[in-house]
Protein backbone atom coordinates (compact mmCIF):
# COMPACT_ATOMS: atom_id res chain seq x y z
CA UNK A 1 0.00 0.00 0.00
CA UNK A 2 2.60 2.23 0.94
CA UNK A 3 4.51 1.26 -2.23
CA UNK A 4 1.90 1.98 -4.34
CA UNK A 5 1.20 5.42 -2.77
CA UNK A 6 4.89 6.95 -2.76
CA UNK A 7 6.94 4.86 -5.19
CA UNK A 8 5.21 3.12 -8.04
CA UNK A 9 3.45 4.80 -11.05
CA UNK A 10 1.35 3.15 -13.41
CA UNK A 11 1.95 5.20 -16.20
CA UNK A 12 4.80 3.01 -17.80
CA UNK A 13 3.77 3.15 -21.02
CA UNK A 14 2.15 6.25 -20.71
CA UNK A 15 -0.67 7.68 -22.98
CA UNK A 16 1.37 7.56 -26.17
CA UNK A 17 2.65 4.13 -26.11
CA UNK A 18 6.37 5.06 -25.01
CA UNK A 19 7.73 3.13 -22.44
CA UNK A 20 10.24 4.49 -19.62
CA UNK A 21 13.86 2.86 -20.01
CA UNK A 22 15.02 1.62 -17.17
CA UNK A 23 19.09 1.76 -17.77
CA UNK A 24 21.36 -0.05 -16.09
CA UNK A 25 24.95 1.36 -15.04
CA UNK A 26 26.06 -1.53 -12.68
CA UNK A 27 30.06 -2.74 -12.87
CA UNK A 28 30.58 -6.31 -12.10
CA UNK A 29 32.67 -6.32 -9.02
CA UNK A 30 34.65 -9.94 -9.63
CA UNK A 31 34.71 -11.03 -5.58
CA UNK A 32 30.66 -10.59 -5.80
CA UNK A 33 28.53 -13.95 -6.97
CA UNK A 34 26.78 -14.31 -10.42
CA UNK A 35 23.39 -14.09 -8.34
CA UNK A 36 24.23 -11.01 -6.40
CA UNK A 37 25.23 -9.21 -9.77
CA UNK A 38 22.15 -9.92 -11.33
CA UNK A 39 19.80 -8.92 -8.36
CA UNK A 40 21.26 -6.02 -8.23
CA UNK A 41 21.11 -5.00 -11.68
CA UNK A 42 17.76 -6.14 -11.85
CA UNK A 43 16.73 -3.45 -9.25
CA UNK A 44 19.12 -1.16 -10.60
CA UNK A 45 16.84 -1.52 -13.77
CA UNK A 46 13.47 -1.55 -12.56
CA UNK A 47 13.80 1.24 -10.43
CA UNK A 48 13.45 4.01 -12.97
CA UNK A 49 11.28 1.50 -14.58
CA UNK A 50 8.78 1.99 -11.88
CA UNK A 51 9.37 5.51 -11.48
CA UNK A 52 11.65 5.30 -8.13
CA UNK A 53 13.82 7.93 -8.95
CA UNK A 54 16.46 9.96 -6.39
CA UNK A 55 13.74 12.35 -5.44
CA UNK A 56 11.19 9.27 -4.76
CA UNK A 57 13.82 7.87 -2.89
CA UNK A 58 14.54 10.51 -0.42
CA UNK A 59 10.42 10.60 0.50
CA UNK A 60 10.62 6.82 1.11
CA UNK A 61 13.80 7.66 3.75
CA UNK A 62 12.23 10.29 5.18
CA UNK A 63 8.99 8.28 5.93
CA UNK A 64 10.99 5.31 6.81
CA UNK A 65 12.66 7.31 9.29
CA UNK A 66 9.66 8.92 10.55
CA UNK A 67 8.59 5.71 11.10
CA UNK A 68 11.38 4.59 13.22
CA UNK A 69 11.64 7.59 15.33
CA UNK A 70 7.88 7.32 16.42
CA UNK A 71 8.59 3.35 16.90
CA UNK A 72 11.16 4.31 19.37
CA UNK A 73 9.13 6.71 20.79
CA UNK A 74 6.69 4.14 21.56
CA UNK A 75 9.07 1.64 22.66
CA UNK A 76 10.29 4.23 24.83
CA UNK A 77 6.87 5.09 26.62
CA UNK A 78 6.09 1.50 27.04
CA UNK A 79 8.96 0.70 29.13
CA UNK A 80 8.20 3.86 31.30
CA UNK A 81 4.85 2.74 31.53
CA UNK A 82 5.97 -0.81 32.49
CA UNK A 83 8.42 0.73 34.82
CA UNK A 84 5.68 2.99 36.82
CA UNK A 85 3.29 -0.03 37.24
CA UNK A 86 6.60 -1.74 39.10
CA UNK A 87 7.01 1.24 41.02
CA UNK A 88 3.24 1.35 41.78
CA UNK A 89 3.15 -2.54 42.62
CA UNK A 90 6.12 -2.52 45.14
CA UNK A 91 4.36 0.44 47.12
CA UNK A 92 1.16 -0.70 47.15
CA UNK A 93 2.84 -4.06 48.37
CA UNK A 94 4.98 -2.22 50.70
CA UNK A 95 1.98 -0.29 52.05
CA UNK A 96 -0.04 -4.09 52.71
CA UNK A 97 3.28 -5.18 54.36
CA UNK A 98 3.32 -2.40 56.91
CA UNK A 99 -0.76 -2.44 57.19
CA UNK A 100 -0.60 -6.28 58.40
CA UNK A 101 2.48 -5.44 60.27
CA UNK A 102 0.90 -2.52 62.08
CA UNK A 103 -2.26 -5.23 62.42
CA UNK A 104 0.02 -7.71 64.08
CA UNK A 105 1.65 -5.22 66.53
CA UNK A 106 -1.85 -4.28 67.28
CA UNK A 107 -3.14 -7.56 68.21
CA UNK A 108 0.21 -8.47 69.95
CA UNK A 109 -0.68 -5.29 71.86
CA UNK A 110 -3.84 -5.95 73.13
CA UNK A 111 -2.90 -9.99 74.53
CA UNK A 112 -0.41 -8.27 76.50
CA UNK A 113 -2.89 -5.50 77.89
CA UNK A 114 -5.66 -8.58 78.25
CA UNK A 115 -2.50 -10.27 80.35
Amino acid sequence: MLANDLVIEDNNPDKKGVFRPGPINLPRDPKVSFFSFLYKGLLDGLKPSVGFDKKTENKVNNAVTKVGNLLDKFSKFKADRKQKREERKKEKEAKKAAKEQEQKDNTSSQEQKGN
